[in-house]
């Protein structure tokens, strides 16, 4: 049994759908099945090789962010893609087809698992035999789709879904789109559906020490209370300013540092708020995972900020299940439409800020807490026996158990 992974960012620096492949690849290699991945790169063909299976990369098409400087030629890519979206790149699509069908040639694979979104991974695998969808996030139900003028074009997203769920054989859905898709129009689909979470419950997040840390920790007193936050921020639906405010509110009463590793369009905000709380708050950026897991051992507390979403959007920041991983105390921000709530209630080691608390009684709150549950940590066991589909070996299972499936009723 052999399985390709077809994704847009997996190495050096792979964003959430990367780790969760990384996570996943790991489950099945313990079940004795290899997996490839297919990403975008620099270069087309071998990125790597590891134990898990082999890493190939097509060659990406012009960059929006690095040819900005040349206008003309990003004003043109970006009316072309008028006419193509929610597909951002059709060239890139025939990369991927053409490198995948170089593989499958060679190693015969018994799933090829498209990951959404962009749409244009899973528009690529679609035309193969065998063709699994691991759905990260919903084309019709997504943030990122409904503003500007991309929330009058939804018919299509729903072209474009209909053309996937049609095709694929599985389809892999996140426990917070399940009451989306459980709708009547999404019946047709039952029967090659199934739910699971993000996989992100690993012994990986559970650091032994922190020898050897980065310079930064070096100027952190022992005293000091430590925070982090990991993951995207955005003005539209993650917004960090009531968090700044708190975390100024804080360092007038303890010793605090708090360390944003972040993306997103809320940069030159952090950078302000560095400068005015000097130091207090440390826009560190985006970095690879080895080094924020020594940060995140370091860390006393994680910081975590409630999606701010509308009608039936009740996606999951992936990072809230990274933290939940390490057992440590979690301080967040309630949002609306929130599923994070009801995963940090049932984790019992964090404190879910309400929006309707003014500043004042929201720094009393998170004071006290930090009092109680300094150096609180739940063992990682008991992590795992409260949230048994954030495991990598859910996840792994409901694809081998497909493949197993059509496997007996070909009589393969």
């Amino acid at each position: 049994m052999r399985i390709l992974f077809v994704t847009k960012e997996y190495l050096p620096k792979p964003t959430p759908p990367g780790l969760c492949i990384m996570n996943v690849q790991e489950a099945l290699l313990n079940r004795g099945v290899q997996s490839d991945v297919l990403m975008v790169g620099d270069e087309e063909g071998l990125y790597s090789t590891n134990k898990n299976g082999e890493v190939y990369s097509i060659k990406s098409d012009v960059s929006f962010e690095k040819q900005k400087v040349f206008f003309p030629r990003y004003l043109i890519r970006h009316l072309l893609m008028l006419f193509t979206w929610p597909v951002p790149s059709t060239k890139r699509v025939k990369d991927y087809r053409r490198m995948i069908t170089k593989l499958n040639k060679e190693k015969e694979y018994d799933a090829i698992i498209g990951t959404l979104f962009p749409a244009d991974v899973c528009l690529s695998c679609s035309v193969f035999d065998h063709f699994f969808i691991y759905e990260f996030d919903s084309l019709v139900n997504n943030p990122v789709y409904k503003v500007g003028i991309k929330k009058h074009l939804k018919f299509r997203l729903k072209a474009v879904e209909k053309r996937l769920y049609d095709r694929a054989e599985l389809i892999i859905h996140l426990n917070n789109n399940k009451e989306f898709y459980n709708k009547d129009k999404y019946k047709k689909y039952v029967r090659k559906s199934v739910y699971t979470d993000i996989p992100y419950i690993t012994n990986k997040s559970v650091c032994a020490n922190s020898e050897n840390i980065e310079v930064v920790l070096g100027e952190i007193s022992n005293s000091s209370v430590v925070i982090v936050y990991a993951g995207l921020l955005s003005r539209d639906y993650r917004s960090p300013s009531k968090l700044i405010e708190l975390v100024k509110d804080l360092s007038k009463y303890i010793d605090v540092k708090c360390l944003f590793f972040s993306r997103g369009d809320c940069e030159e905000e952090l950078r302000k708020a560095e400068t005015d709380t000097n130091g207090v708050i440390k826009r560190m950026g985006y970095v690879p995972q080895a080094i924020l897991r020594k940060y995140m051992d370091r860390a006393d507390f994680f910081l975590d900020i409630g999606n701010h979403l509308s009608g039936e959007d009740y996606s999951l920041p992936s990072k809230v299940i990274e933290y939940i991983a390490t057992g440590k105390p979690i301080i967040h921000m309630n949002g609306v439409n929130d599923s994070a709530i009801n995963y940090l209630e049932k984790y019992g080691n964090a404190i879910n800020v309400s929006e309707d608390i003014s500043a004042d009684d929201a720094r009393k709150e998170v004071l006290k807490f930090i009092k109680e549950a300094k150096g609180r940590r739940i063992p990682f066991e008991n992590v795992v026996e409260k949230f048994p589909q954030n495991t990598p070996e859910y996840t792994a299972d409901l694809i081998i158990k497909q493949i197993e499936r059509r496997r007996s009723n070909t009589g393969q």
